[in-house]
């Protein structure tokens, strides 16, 4: 701290503060933000104290001090010191993070995420008492569709003079949610709330004053009849949604035509759109029109809709990304949403379409997209593309379950096509996955370019065993051949076809009989032309098996079947047991020895690969 001339009422509480007290350091900064007790107004001090207090973990300066990064808009430092006043009990830092998570700040959480957390955050602070957090967490419950419990906190709020809780409690009164539909006990809350000053209520309080005892609502009827547009939209709400004691769709649909020829722009957007469904484009267009001239975002969404889908006049880019763009500068979440996925199809600009995703997720929305699940999908798919973002599977994974959980059909296929590749990414490439990988995807997607690529794979597999039996004379089945070729797959890693069909010549899989001298053939066609390095490296280790002694596994041994040449031995008598007995790992020699299948490579095939191989490589030199 910097050395100055203390006055004398503030020197014990420097003493103490300077010696590890966070209460006497968070005073000392009171002080010195207020002027008080002797000192002068200084912030830069004040703020120096609270810091130290703060550090000391003092629970209240770490509320203040996140407080003055918030104000600064350093809302990561902010959390960081609300989350330490929290772990203390702290129900002010508590109510903080609710805030700061409900208001859109959670390092990368999607809505849901962010609503459930500043929820949890919110109860804490409810649950010792405090009253907007109260208020808070019965806002999150009504929400959620847990109307008695959020009655419970609104009261509990209220009790504490919460005039927002107050207003809250009288919309449950009237919409009849939580709680029987009781206008005059409504109209109760609304008085109480005014009383403390809450604008909104005595609004209420005006507009309500006509509706009639028996529910219907009738001085908004009386407003309409004499022409107020406001009064005609109400109604069209409170009768679609049923919160004036009626639902009634036609009397919906027939104040929403009111109150749009009253001149009503949300209105006439709405019932642009409704006719926009129902197939009447030119009247549909028309009043989309009308709207958006007077500035209505929902109404350009919906022109633009029409221009890009060509509904009822001739389809026009350059028209509709005009009107989604202003739609969504306009803060429009399915607007939003809805451009980016025109950046996407038809301006093919995924990194921008990513921005206004993002944009549209950050509101949160009840529109088609989001209820449906496609706007999740649309996300994965360009996370598992890696268009306009890199490349993860697993994200795209998470998208994927989001989009699932709300019914998305594509995005359950997605999921079960992906198993496999999740698992492999960031992994070394393994040829076996990419089938399991390809595998999945015609089963669960089915496309035609799936179903090629599928084909082509097997056609490489085909071929890479035809090579090896016509290298060596062989004789393989059909049956056989069919079975390695598009039958069960292994659990073994392979680094290229030729290591894929060697391995399985090792362990006798995929339908081929156990032999080590065609796989030694498959691995040494695979160590002389390699698909690429790693596969080389792979097949030359397994020769170096190969080489050690099969009975006891002594390594670079020189003694070897005459027969087939595919086994080594250290010493005859390993060669003699193992042509009588075999090992606990394989049987008896005599019982698999090439000579039998008539597997045994022609002398001087290995070397003219090698000569072709280092012609090949002068060549691309």
């Amino acid at each position: 701290m910097p050395k100055i001339k203390l006055p004398r009422k503030i020197r014990d509480p420097v003493k103490k503060a300077n010696g590890g007290c966070g209460e006497a350091a968070f005073k000392l900064s009171r002080h010195y933000a207020e002027g008080s007790d002797g000192v002068e107004n200084d912030i830069q001090i004040a703020r120096q104290w609270l810091f130290r207090s703060a550090e000391l973990g003092n629970a209240d300066a770490q509320v203040a001090f996140a407080v003055w990064h918030k104000n600064a808009g350093e809302n990561d430092i902010a959390r960081t010191w609300w989350e330490k006043a929290a772990a203390q009990g702290s129900p002010d830092a508590a109510y903080n993070l609710g805030v700061l998570y409900d208001h859109g700040h959670g390092d990368g959480l999607g809505v849901e995420e962010r609503t459930s957390t500043a929820a949890g955050w919110y109860l804490k602070a409810a649950s010792k008492g405090m009253r907007e957090a109260q208020n808070n967490y019965g806002r999150y419950l009504e929400s959620t569709g847990h109307h008695g419990e959020a009655m419970t906190w609104y009261e509990k709020a209220a009790a504490q003079e919460h005039a927002g809780a107050m207003h809250n409690i009288a919309m449950m009164y009237l919409d009849g949610v939580g709680s029987e539909r009781n206008l005059a006990k409504a109209r109760e809350w609304w008085t109480r709330a005014a009383e403390l000053g809450y604008e909104k209520a005595n609004e209420c309080l005006k507009e309500t004053e006509g509706y009639g005892h028996d529910g219907l609502l009738d001085g908004l009827v009386k407003k309409a009849n004499d022409g107020c547009r406001d009064a005609a939209w109400k109604l069209a709400s409170h009768y679609y949604y049923g919160t004036g004691g009626v639902e009634n769709k036609e009397l919906s649909r027939h104040w929403v035509e009111r109150a749009a020829e009253l001149g009503h722009v949300e209105a006439q957007a709405h019932l642009a759109s409704m006719l926009r469904s129902e197939g009447d484009y030119d009247t549909a267009r028309k009043l989309f029109e009308k709207a958006a001239a007077a500035g209505s975002s929902r109404a350009e969404y919906g022109l633009g809709l029409i221009y890009w889908q060509g509904c009822g006049v001739p389809r026009n880019v350059s028209m509709a990304v005009r009107f989604l763009r202003s739609a969504a500068s306009k803060g429009d979440p399915e607007a939003q949403a809805n451009y980016g996925l025109f950046l996407v199809r038809e301006m093919n600009e995924p990194k921008e379409a990513m921005k206004w995703y993002e944009r549209a997720m950050a509101q949160g929305n009840s529109g088609t997209m989001f209820q449906t699940g496609f706007l999740f999908n649309n996300i994965g798919m360009l996370h598992y593309n890696g268009e306009g973002v890199p490349k993860n599977v697993s994200t795209a994974r998470h998208w994927f379950t989001k989009a699932a959980a709300k019914g998305y059909a594509e995005s359950q296929k997605m999921l079960n096509a992906t198993v496999t590749e999740a698992l492999q990414e960031g992994a070394p490439y393994d040829y076996v996955a990419i089938e399991k990988i390809l595998t999945e995807r015609v089963e669960f997607l089915g496309t035609d370019k799936e179903v090629e690529n599928l084909d082509e794979l097997r056609a490489l597999k085909r071929k890479a065993l035809r090579d090896i039996m016509e290298l060596s004379g062989a004789s393989i089945s059909d049956d056989a051949v069919e079975l390695f070729v598009s039958g069960p797959l292994p659990d073994h890693k392979a680094a290229d076809v030729y290591h894929h069909l060697g391995l399985c010549f090792l362990h006798g899989r995929c339908g081929l009989e156990k032999n080590l001298r065609m796989a030694k053939e498959a691995f040494k066609v695979d160590e002389i032309d390699p698909r690429d390095t790693a596969a080389a490296a792979a097949a030359s280790e397994e020769l170096v098996k190969l080489r050690a002694c099969v009975t006891c596994g002594k390594r670079d041994v020189r003694l070897g079947c005459k027969l087939c040449r595919g086994v080594r031995y250290c010493n005859k008598r390993c060669q003699q047991k193992d042509w009588a007995r075999g090992t606990e790992q394989h049987p008896p020699h005599r019982e698999t020895c090439s000579r039998v299948v008539n597997g045994i490579v022609p002398p001087g095939v290995f070397a003219r690969l090698r000569d072709d191989a280092a012609k090949n490589r002068e060549a691309s030199n």
